[in-house]
This record gives structure tokens, sequence and C-alpha cells, in this order.
């Protein structure tokens, strides 16, 4: 029943209470937008929202033999191996929350309702390309911009994110620069010895933004040019391989048809001088992204005048004899691969841990344009391999931001216009975490933030309520801004040689409050945030 295009469920027609439960004979009976829990004695099956009164239909009877139906809407079919506490009873209504089976759905039901807000923030981050996750201390941010990405990348786990080519974490601090995050210049030991050597690399962005744009560009290509493409970088490597080699042993290797000789390479560019100029200070380059573009163009390079007249092409100018003699060269190796395919467009997720704690504007510099303008090119102010950049439509952004710390740097209109912004709350955990939640401290501290909260429902982004700032709170600040997160509110236990919780060692609780939760709090006292008349309930924790 659940398969239909309008899924249902259904009953017989009895005359008891279990039966007029479902078809809404009595007043306490299934009523619309109920959660319902459709199980096989104790094997669960799904959980289900409630969509129609009660109805009978000729058509489905004659599939299922029930008599009254209703429709549903499936919010989650169960893949776990959990059982049903209980196993009597066709339908009941459970009212105490204090059974285990109200305990049950309930924390089920909340679980889904977390992937729904999950996945409504990953349909967004789809629309946007870019989100910033915002919120009070404690909320999770940093673990929903995890999930976020694992639910992005089909994985079921954030512990598969490590090590994951697709998913890279950075963490924002006030000295961060655009040379830390996006290209910057580093010193290198000089290979003709003394001194160092100043190179512009990729960094954190660039380079996690190549990778995105590398398999965007793949997946349009045909098998045949992949293939094409995969040769000659097989070539291009093995070269670079021996490049390296003779360095080490203390040899230049010639350019053939010149006076020149390899003197250095890096990962963008091979570094060449002539052999009547070799003190010379500075070595002419050139890039190997220009290698590959002479490659693409598919053409049949005869004589060195045939690469000058495609200059226009190419980063690096007037050294088309030295391209052309290196380029055939290359193409004559005997390396190859074996076989190609196509691969699909995979998403790529860089996650940026306090985010606002940086200068953006400065951090980000002209990609503030290629964030909003995907698959256009922006000129960097540093050379590695060119000066274009691009952020390709394949890569997102999600950023976190702690809305209570006011020291750190503020996100300009132009900013915030190419960013979604997505609120995280706290919220109560009493139902995923049981006993390991201190709802009472939680209570306490919320209330010292918030006047009307429920605390038997959750606040997600699009939630209707308006939070009424508490008493003890002044006038300058939002609730949702400050008001602690839930995760101080967690049971910690004592951890193994491998990471695993003992949950038989409980850490003592009081020694997050007197060291984590009190300061915090006190501190908000000593920056305006709460009144005065809020230290003795912060004493009293």
């Amino acid at each position: 029943m659940l398969k239909e295009r309008e899924p249902v469920i259904g009953t017989g027609d009895w005359d008891n209470i279990q039966c007029h439960h479902f078809t809404g004979k009595r007043s306490d009976g299934l009523a619309i937008n109920d959660i319902v829990l459709v199980r096989e004695g104790t094997k669960i099956i799904a959980l289900c929202q409630v969509l129609s009164d009660s109805f009978e239909s000729a058509l489905l009877q004659s599939k299922y033999h029930n008599i009254h139906y209703r429709k549903v809407k499936v919010l989650d079919l169960y893949v776990g191996d959990k059982r049903f506490p209980q196993s009597r009873s066709t339908l009941q209504r459970l009212v105490d929350d204090q059974t285990n089976s109200w305990k049950f759905i309930s924390s089920y039901y909340q679980h889904v309702r977390s992937k729904f807000m999950i996945s409504d923030c990953t349909k967004i981050l789809n629309y946007k390309k870019q989100v910033i996750l915002q919120g009070p201390p404690g909320t999770g941010k940093t673990r929903t911009a995890k999930l976020m990405a694992a639910e992005l990348l089909g994985l079921s786990d954030t512990k598969d994110l490590k090590d994951n080519d697709q998913f890279k974490l950075v963490q924002f601090h006030p000295s961060y620069t655009y040379e830390d995050f996006v290209r910057g210049i580093v010193a290198k030991p000089n290979n003709d010895g003394g001194g160092v050597l100043y190179d512009a690399e990729n960094k954190t962005l660039a380079s996690f933004a190549n990778l995105a744009l590398e398999n965007y560009r793949d997946s349009g290509k045909s098998v045949s040019t992949l293939k094409n493409e995969l040769n000659f970088n097989e070539k291009l490597n093995a070269f670079k391989n021996d490049i390296i080699d003779s360095l080490a042993k203390g040899e230049y290797l010639d350019i053939p048809g010149t006076t020149a000789q390899i003197v250095d390479i890096t990962e963008t560019v091979i570094k060449y001088k002539h052999k009547n100029n070799m003190n010379y200070p500075y070595a002419y380059t050139l890039l190997f992204t220009d290698f590959i573009k002479l490659n693409e163009l598919g053409r049949e390079f005869k004589t060195s005048t045939d690469i000058t007249k495609t200059e226009e092409l190419l980063e690096r100018k007037a050294a088309g004899t030295y391209y052309f003699h290196l380029y055939k060269l290359i193409i004559s190796r005997e390396e190859s691969v074996a076989d190609a395919a196509t691969p699909d467009v995979k998403p790529y997720i860089l996650v940026i841990d306090e985010i606002n704690r940086a200068n953006l504007s400065s951090v980000l510099g002209e990609l503030i344009y290629a964030l909003e303008y995907r698959g256009e090119s922006v000129e960097s102010m540093y050379d590695v391999g060119g000066r274009s950049l691009m952020l390709a439509p394949n890569l997102y952004i999600i950023g976190t931001m702690n809305t209570a710390d006011r020291s750190v740097g503020h996100i300009d209109y132009a900013i915030r216009r190419r960013f979604a912004f997505i609120d995280v709350l706290p919220k109560n955990l009493t139902n995923e975490l049981s006993s390991d939640f201190q709802i009472e401290q939680f209570k306490i501290v919320s209330e010292l933030f918030v006047k009307n909260y429920d605390f038997n429902a959750d606040l997600i982004d699009n939630s209707p309520v308006i939070l009424e700032r508490s008493d003890y709170m002044t006038g300058d600040f939002e609730p949702k801004d400050v008001w602690l997160g839930h995760s101080y509110f967690i049971q910690q236990y004592e951890k193994g040689w491998q990471g695993n919780l003992l949950k038989d060692q409980p850490i003592d609780f009081h020694l997050r409050v007197k060291y984590e939760i009190k300061p915090i709090l006190l501190e908000y006292i000593k920056d305006g945030i709460l009144k005065e008349s809020a230290r003795d309930i912060i004493n009293k924790l």
C-alpha cells in the first residue's frame, strides 16, 4: 500500500476502539498530520504522516482487502535492524511520553526530521552553490556541514569524508589571507645552490577548484578525446620524471635544437637557461598548461612557426621554438593508457569553518565575482601556470559562522548576496540521546535567552516561531544569535585507545558546567548580552 502512486494505510471494518480510532469516529482518533509508525509485529516498515480523512475505495479493497483507508506521506522507509518495543495492537495512540514506544517513535521522528533538514539545506546548496550555516556557539554547525557534504557525496557516514578527494575542510582565523587560501608566493631552495627562489603556487581553494574543474570538463568529453588527453598526460608525467631524475644527478637536460638547458622544474613550469649565460640570476619558464593546450588543439606542428602562430592561445609568448622542440620530444614517447571512460560530474565540497573570522573580502579577492559567475575565468594577481582562475559549477562551498562572536570580520553585502544563509539553532536532544542529554540544565540556560521556547519542538530554519527575548537579555541582541547551543549539554564519556566511548566511564557533567558553560555565560554578562540579573541563576547551575 505504501508503494501506491498515492501511498495509503488501511484497516478492516470492526466495531472496536482501534477501528474507530482509524476512521476518526472518536474525537481522540487518527487526525490529519498525525505521525504513524507502520509495522508488522515488531518489524518496523516505515514512518508516515497522515494526509487525508478516512475513505473507502473498491479498487484498493480489491487489491488489499481492507475497508477503510487514509492517504499518507511516507517520511521514511526503515532500513535499520531495530525492533519496535511492542507487537500488540493494530492501531494505538501513544499519549504517555515516558513509555518506550513513545520514546522510540519520537526519536525516530526527530531523526527523520533531521534528515529532512539536511536534505533541505543540501537543496539550497545545489541551487546557490555556496551557503553559510549561522548560529550561536554549540549548535553543531560544523557537524551539519559534514552531514550535508556526506549526503551530497552519497556517503552513509561522515567518517567516510576522511581522505576523500572530493571533500576538504579548512578553518579561517583573523590573520588568514588571500595568499593562504587562493594563491601566494612561497620560498624554495635554489637548486643552483645559494639563496632561495620565490615562486607562486596554488593554495587550498585554487588547488581544490582545479580538481572540480578538471572533472567537470572531462565529463563533457568523448571517450576518444579523453583517451588522447590521458595518453598525453602519461607522456608528460614520464617526461617530468626524467627531468627530476636528471636534476637529482646534477645533470641538465638539453632542449633539442636550441642552446638552452632545463635547470629546474616545479609543479607548474619548466625552467631553462642558455648555456652561454648560465650565471644569469633568472630562468625562463615554459608552462605545463601550455603543453596541454597544444595537445588539445589536435594539430600537427611541423615547425616552430606553426606554434608561434598559436601564441595567442598560450600563456607564455615568444617561446615557440622551445615549446616546439619539447612538445615533439614529449609526444614521441611510448607511454599510454590502456583504456578511458568519460566520468560523471562529481560534486566537490569545501567546508570553511569559522568563515567570518577572516576578512572575507580580502581573502577571496577577485573570486567574489567567480562565486556568482561559475564557469567564467577571473584573473588572479599571481601567475601559476597562467593567471586565470575559474570556479566550476560542481564546486560547493559551505561556511560556518558563530553569530555570537562580534570580534571577528564583518561580511559585507556584496559577499552576502553570493551566499545563502541558513540558521542552525539550539534544540532539545532528549529524544535522540535520552539521559545523555542534560535537559534540566538546558532548560535553565535556554530560559536566560528565550521566553517562549517550546522544549518539545524543533526550531528549523523556516520555522514561523518568532523567539521572544527573555527578561535577562539586553535589547541589543537577538536570542537566536547568542543562545547557548545544545552540544554544551551532551554527556561526555572517557574514550578508549581506539577513540571508542567508554559508556561505563562518564565524565562528571559538573566539570562542563564549571569550566565551559558558566564562563561563557558570565562573559555574556561582561559583554552586555545578559543582564546582571542573570548572575544568580548562572552561579546556581
